[in-house]
């Protein structure tokens, strides 16, 4: 996932996002951490093929 740069990963659900400022990571603890609820702006989507090489 790094090649989409800085990323976290909220486990267990294993949903990923990427964030370039305290804001991005303040919103995805506020919003997925305590209220549950995706960062849709900061998902990170995978191309899934890359891992089957």
């Amino acid at each position: 996932m790094c090649e989409y740069g800085p990323a976290m990963v909220i486990y267990p659900e294993g949903i990923w996002y990427r964030y370039e400022t305290e804001f991005d990571i303040e919103e995805i603890f506020n919003k997925h951490v305590v209220r549950g609820e995706h960062v849709t702006r900061l998902l990170i989507k995978p191309d899934l093929s890359k891992l089957h090489r």
